[in-house]
Order: structure tokens, then C-alpha cells, then sequence
């Protein structure tokens, strides 16, 4: 199984990739941190804690993760992205996984404070999820 998310659905389908049967996950301006909604300034912090990939970062190191985003994304932010997959690749280097399968594309901005989706970006998002889910 493959999962892909756009926005808080990256979020979703990063938790929804933790589960064993699904081996692949295709973020599209994914949401990786709810702190950065400016929605959820008034929540209670443990709250959002609760959401958060923290506890889940160890099952996602064998996972094929593909983040497509803006290269000024300031609704997700795509320094949280980047951090998140830095992050994850420190983790699977420790866990002495030397070529951890994790990508990210940038590209320019687009859309209300640069986090739109072009179409041809959720066509090579189909296209690479369909590649990793498909035997060869």
C-alpha cells in the first residue's frame, strides 16, 4: 500500500505510513508540525503534542517517504519539511541504514503564502508512489 497526502493530509498519510502494510508515502506541501498552523495558536501544546510523528519517527526509517513542496512555503513551512526528512535520516543512519530511501522536491513557490500544488506536481507524485508500490 502507498498513501498520499496533501497539506494537513501529509500529516495524516505520514501516520497512516507508521502501520506495516503501507510501504510507501508521498507528501504534497505536507504539514509535518501543527504547531505551525496559525488555527491551532490557541491549543493546548500537549494537545498538539499528542499528534505529533515524534513517537512514530522509528517506523517510518524503512519507509519510502517523497515530499514535493515550494521553496517558500510559509503555511507548512518548508524548513519544517526538510528538518523532518533531515531528522529521519539522521535516525535510520543511526539505526546503521546508510542510503535511507527519503527524497524531497523543491520548487518555486506558488499560491497564497507559497503553498499551492501545481498539477504536474501531482502527476510526478502519482507517478513515483505508483513506481514504489508496484513490483517491478
Amino acid at each position: 500500500l502507498g498513501v498520499a497526502g496533501l497539506s494537513r493530509g501529509g500529516l495524516i498519510a505520514l501516520h497512516l505510513l507508521s502501520h506495516p502494510e503501507v510501504l510507501a508515502m508521498v507528501g504534497l506541501a505536507p504539514l509535518v508540525n501543527l504547531k505551525k498552523l496559525t488555527e491551532f495558536e490557541s491549543c493546548d501544546l500537549s494537545q498538539l503534542d499528542a499528534l505529533s510523528l515524534n513517537d512514530k519517527r522509528s517506523l517510518l526509517i524503512q519507509k519510502k517517504i517523497k515530499f514535493f513542496i515550494g521553496n517558500r512555503d510559509t503555511r507548512v513551512s518548508t524548513e519544517e519539511a526538510f528538518a523532518f526528512l533531515t531528522q529521519l535520516a539522521d535516525l535510520a543512519y543511526d539505526s546503521r541504514i546508510r542510503s535511507p530511501p527519503f527524497e524531497m522536491e523543491i520548487a518555486p513557490s506558488c499560491g497564497l503564502q507559497g503553498h499551492g500544488t501545481l498539477p504536474h506536481t501531482f502527476e510526478a507524485a502519482a507517478k513515483w508512489l505508483c513506481k514504489q508500490i508496484v513490483a517491478p
